[in-house]
């Protein structure tokens, strides 16, 4: 099983278009708050992220993300990436359960997290 494949796979309840959309807004993501999209207003990156999806359960998948970054340097972009993603509509339970889901992995993996 390749690496994207196993990945969908760990977003169990949603269609594959959503997980695949999921997968999409987790790249824009780091564009728009540690890349090359980071400098534009927030309403902008915010009609960005609505132009990929406007599902609340897609945007909490990846709010849950952004709630557990790895990397001390990653914070302060984690945290601007949260408040876009509320703003779009990001289900809070949706990213408080895949925040739980990624602080598990990342243990079983002997690391620490961070919590926004």
């Amino acid at each position: 099983m390749s690496g994207a494949s196993s990945y969908l796979d760990l977003m169990p309840g949603l269609s594959r278009t959503q997980r695949l959309d999921v997968a999409r807004l987790s790249g824009l993501m780091s564009r728009l708050t540690r890349g090359r999209l980071r400098g534009l207003d927030d309403d902008a990156r915010q009609g960005l992220i609505a132009e990929l999806s406007t599902d609340p359960a897609v945007l909490g998948m990846a709010l849950g993300a952004m709630l557990v970054p790895e990397h001390e340097e990653w914070v302060e972009a984690n945290a601007d990436g949260a408040a876009l993603l509320r703003a779009v509509g990001a289900d809070e339970q949706v990213a408080d359960a895949e925040a739980a889901r990624l602080r598990k992995a990342i243990e079983r993996r002997g690391q620490g997290w961070i919590t926004l």
